[in-house]
């Protein structure tokens, strides 16, 4: 038997995951009323707010697998590695003149 990967699991990924989307959401928000005000004008409500994580397409190997190396004596050792987790939103908001 021999291990060539290892996947990786955060028990709290759904929670790490929300989190992400809000800061997300707030940096759009912000984002966006800067502009905003350098085009003197102000934005109101969000029209719609659309959510894309990077979670929801194919992920590279490097963020879900575990480099395997060989340790002496032919034993496969674990590398540690990182999960990325990320959200995208796309708001549209409303624009007013001042």
């Amino acid at each position: 038997m021999q291990i060539q990967s290892v996947d990786y699991a955060y028990s709290k990924q759904d929670d790490a995951q929300r989190d992400a989307f809000k800061k997300a959401l707030i940096n759009a928000h912000d984002k966006a009323s800067d502009l905003a005000v350098t085009a003197d004008c102000y934005i109101d409500k969000p029209l719609e707010i659309l959510e894309g994580t990077a979670d929801s397409g194919p992920r590279p190997l490097y963020a879900t697998k575990m480099i395997v190396a060989a340790a002496p004596g032919g034993t496969p050792a674990a590398v540690a590695g990182q999960i990325e987790i990320s959200a995208t939103v796309t708001a549209t908001y409303e624009l007013y003149f001042k």
